[in-house]
């Protein structure tokens, strides 16, 4: 991310999307959505491993 401070009153800061930042979110976007999709058994699994190991949330 760009981050662009404005001189004006009142102040204000502009932020924009870098190349870099585009590049990191099309790498990211399969993990997101497997979390998405598994989101349910994730946790469910959580809870289950929680109530094994006598841990509540």
């Amino acid at each position: 991310m760009h981050r662009e401070i404005g001189t004006g009153q009142p102040p204000s800061v502009t932020y924009s999307v870098t190349e870099l930042t585009r590049s990191a979110a099309a790498a990211l976007a399969p993990l997101l959505d497997w979390i998405r999709v598994n989101a349910a058994a994730i946790t469910a699994r959580s809870e289950k491993d929680d109530a094994v190991d006598g841990h509540r949330p």
